[in-house]
């Protein structure tokens, strides 16, 4: 196992991540080709693996940590098809990071 990176295991989705892409594709929006997706957390267990899933699924992703400002982050949840968070911080992503259309999928995980 030396030497072995997320993008080795890009066969390998954790409980969550795979719970969560199970959860859009019942409700039938599972297909993010050439949609934008921003995910905000990047923790090795959740974010990261959905990063990849979004990106092998055709998404343009647009990820988040604690590094951006609010600001950043609320521009570009504005402008995906989807949001999903997964920061564990409960009400961290509300109302001020979507649209008034009620177009987006929003997942909080």
């Amino acid at each position: 196992m030396s030497g072995l990176t997320s993008i080795d295991l890009i066969h390998f989705t954790p409980a969550t991540p795979k719970a969560v892409l199970t959860l859009l594709d019942k409700y039938g929006v599972g297909d993010m080709n050439g949609k934008i997706v921003s995910i905000v957390g990047q923790s090795n267990i959740v974010g990261k693996p959905l990063i990849l899933e979004c990106i092998n699924r055709g998404a343009t992703v647009a990820s988040f940590n604690q590094n951006n400002s609010l600001e950043e982050i609320k521009t570009m949840t504005k402008a995906s098809d989807y949001i999903i968070s997964c920061t564990g911080k409960v009400h961290l992503v509300d109302e001020t990071f979507v649209r008034d259309d009620k177009t987006q999928i929003v997942v909080d995980v």
